[in-house]
């Protein structure tokens, strides 16, 4: 039953995908399709809650070998505070759909709201469950990006469009650091996974090995 937890940050995206086309089409069949989509996704929180609290913290994942003993590892992380964060993004973006249904009714790009909107959901449940480092760095990007798309949504005006220049230009320089911060975590651990960086800093290798690593 832990396998259903792929479906809270997959369903978004499929959304994003079939409002996109099926949006242009008729945006309000979009938007509706949007909003049952965050619903679900609403739900499966809560059973992710009633997992993690009866049966403790689970994570599902995938390894791909790309040569000899190097992999890439993608997969979720459900623990007290994660399960926790589903419910509170899943709710605010139920919330959202719901009322931008009205607030955005009669736009000319009213499907195309309801677009990013599906993105900046699935990009922000993917932050919240991301099993490592790596995956929460490509889901923050995704989530800069739909930041700024939806405060520059009506780019016609100067302040939105200038607002969304100055969103994405700040933390395009957060992310730097950010950056920065992940290549010394790998260069010291050898991994970006949380259980092998925080069982790293428990034992208290982690600055021996940057040490080691630059001299």
């Amino acid at each position: 039953m832990t396998q259903l937890i792929w479906f809270i940050p997959l369903l978004p995206v499929i959304g994003f995908v079939i409002t996109l086309f099926l949006g242009s089409k008729n945006g309000k069949s979009g938007s509706r399709f949007a909003t049952v989509v965050m619903g679900i996704c609403l739900l499966l929180s809560f059973y992710a809650v009633y997992l993690v609290f009866t049966r403790g913290e689970f994570s599902v994942e995938k390894a791909w070998y790309i040569t000899g003993s190097f992999k890439i590892t993608m997969g979720l992380l459900a623990d007290g505070l994660s399960a926790m964060m589903l419910v509170v993004v899943t709710l605010v973006s139920f919330l959202v759909h719901l009322y931008s249904m009205g607030y955005m009714h009669g736009d000319r790009r009213y499907w195309l709201f309801f677009v990013e909107l599906q993105l900046f959901s699935a990009s922000m449940l993917g932050l919240v469950l991301a099993h490592n480092y790596l995956q929460m760095f490509i889901c923050w990007e995704l989530v800069g990006l739909c930041s700024y798309l939806l405060i520059g949504f009506w780019y016609e005006k100067k302040s939105a469009s200038d607002a969304a220049k100055k969103a994405f230009l700040v933390t395009r320089v957060g992310d730097v650091g950010m950056l920065i911060g992940l290549l010394l975590l790998f260069a010291a651990v050898g991994t970006l996974t949380y259980s092998d960086i925080f069982s790293a800093a428990e034992a208290g290798s982690i600055s021996h090995n940057m040490i080691t690593a630059f001299p």
